[in-house]
């Protein structure tokens, strides 16, 4: 009983006063399931190792003492003056072997007056803030697009999920700021929204569909940006290193998911084991899509734990993605989840960007597969003129989450100044792409989003691999056309086929 009104009282803290997007009684009970599952659960964040702690490759044991496990990088942080630009003085295991395995890092912060820490995401750990000087206003923005917002003065502390969109702003005129922040990874990472979309190459087309606005507008911005090739970002002799430490260490890690659950399955609170029949491992939300017409707007069905609650603690769930002609997934991540899509008719643009900025493109054809990294902001675009697409992706997670980049940055109550400071361009500018989220919510409630015409193609990327094997690999696809049109093709009447294609693919 104590655990029941303890998730009542939950649901009716989170969601109060969020009445345009209140919890309909099916959610709050499904919320009330979550939290009652809770003390079933292992929790993990990095794979667990299975030794006390792991060394560099040819490092001998017992010559270790206490200089491997001490880090002295922040020294130079102590006694100094005031910070001029924005700084992040990291602690991870990059800059700390001894952290590989250990699930923990820390961060230094520092905010001259004015200053602003850009929206980003954290793709492998929640973030806890220490203020220990001055003072910040925060925010983050949930998956529901709900903008959560604080004024920080010294002494407070705030914890940023992991994989939201967040940021920090030092708004004195005259004073600096200083933060401290702890995350539950060795290896957190950081997307910087501006960075991997702006200022990487993805097309010009491709961003001003997402966020409905025009190619000068997507330029301006990007022109804020320095573009660096993968080739001006090479690795250095210390990072292969520590690459080569991951690659050494993987035999003695344990993979996880989502948190384990210490019982077969989760089942709904007061509902009586010795009734569950094949009903409830049984969803049957799919149906409509068979047999469908072909889609006119770009649309994903979910099959995830909200839909379908069988699968609370199973860490899997389903996507179906249909894509008219010259539609687009705009950039997006799920914090929880790596995507593996399947494409099982038509072709598709995708790409990805990773934490060092470097963008990972492909043209797929009907049988390819992808996957897109935990965290990392994607896209998919059908550069066919004349026909749709159809995908079945799946995640390791039962509530992989997604975080619209567009819609979450420009579509929620962010300050325009902060945007425009972060972005690097003016205050008119961002105004005008918050009116096309505006107006793009507005379509898409009243049911008339119009079908998006085709761009031309944009030009395939390499392949982010590494190792002489993998460069052949890159070789060979760099000489490899796929056409996004063919003309032997017509659209299809329905769905069925398509879809079809997958039982067909798994039978052989």
């Amino acid at each position: 009983m104590q655990v029941l009104l303890m998730s009542r009282g939950i649901a009716q803290l989170c969601f109060q006063g969020f009445s345009d997007m209140a919890l309909t009684d099916k959610q709050q009970f499904f919320l009330a399931i979550l939290v009652i599952a809770f003390p079933f659960s292992a929790i993990s964040g990095d794979p667990d190792i299975l030794t006390d702690f792991v060394v560099p490759l040819g490092t001998n044991n017992t010559l270790l003492d206490g200089n491997f496990f001490t880090y002295t990088g922040m020294r130079s942080l102590v006694n100094s003056g005031p910070p001029t630009n924005f700084t992040v003085t990291k602690a991870t295991m990059a800059e700390f072997p001894a952290l590989n395995g250990q699930s923990v890092s820390f961060a230094v912060l520092e905010y001259p007056a004015g200053s602003v820490n850009p929206p980003h995401t954290h793709p492998r750990a929640t973030e806890l803030l220490f203020l220990t000087y001055g003072v910040l206003e925060v925010g983050f923005v949930d998956t529901t697009n709900k903008l959560f917002t604080q004024k920080l003065e010294a002494g407070d502390m705030f914890a940023f999920p992991k994989g939201l969109v967040h940021y920090q702003f030092n708004s004195a005129e005259n004073d600096f700021a200083i933060a401290i922040s702890a995350f539950g990874s060795a290896a957190a990472g950081t997307v910087s929204v501006p960075m991997t979309v702006f200022g990487t190459n993805i097309d010009d087309d491709i961003l001003a569909k997402s966020f409905k606005t025009d190619v000068p507008t997507i330029r301006k911005i990007k022109a804020g940006f320095c573009f660096q090739s993968f080739s001006d970002m090479a690795l250095t002799v210390k990072q292969q290193f520590f690459l080569a430490i991951l690659v050494i260490a993987f035999p003695f890690s344990a993979i996880s998911g989502d948190p384990d659950i210490l019982t077969d399955f989760v089942v709904p609170l007061g509902t009586n084991n010795t009734q569950l029949d094949g009903n409830f491992f049984t969803y049957t939300g799919m149906r409509s899509i068979i047999n469908s017409n072909p889609p006119t707007n770009f649309t994903v069905t979910k099959a995830t734990m909200a839909e379908f609650p069988a699968l609370n603690g199973q860490s899997v769930s389903f996507a179906v993605l249909e894509y008219p002609a010259g539609s687009v997934n705009p950039p997006h991540t799920h914090p929880r989840a790596t995507e593996l899509l399947f494409l099982t008719y038509g072709v598709l643009e995708v790409g990805f960007v990773d934490t060092t900025n470097k963008l990972f493109t492909q043209r797929l054809q009907a049988g390819d597969m992808f996957a897109f990294p935990k965290g990392l902001v994607h896209y998919q675009f059908n550069c066919a003129e004349n026909d749709f697409a159809i995908a079945i992706s799946a995640f390791g997670s039962a509530a992989a989450g997604t975080v619209s980049v567009p819609s979450t940055v420009f579509g929620t109550n962010i300050d325009d100044d902060i945007l425009a400071k972060s972005f690097k361009t003016d205050v008119p500018t961002i105004q005008k792409i918050k009116a096309g989220q505006s107006m793009q919510r507005s379509k898409t409630s009243t049911g008339s989003v119009p079908v998006e015409t085709a761009n031309p193609p944009v030009e395939i990327g390499t392949r982010g691999t590494v190792g002489s094997l993998i460069m052949r690999e890159i070789e060979y696809f760099s000489q490899l056309e796929l056409g996004c049109k063919d003309d032997s093709k017509k659209p299809h009447s329905n769905t069925a086929g398509q879809l079809g294609f997958q039982v067909s693919v798994i039978g052989t």
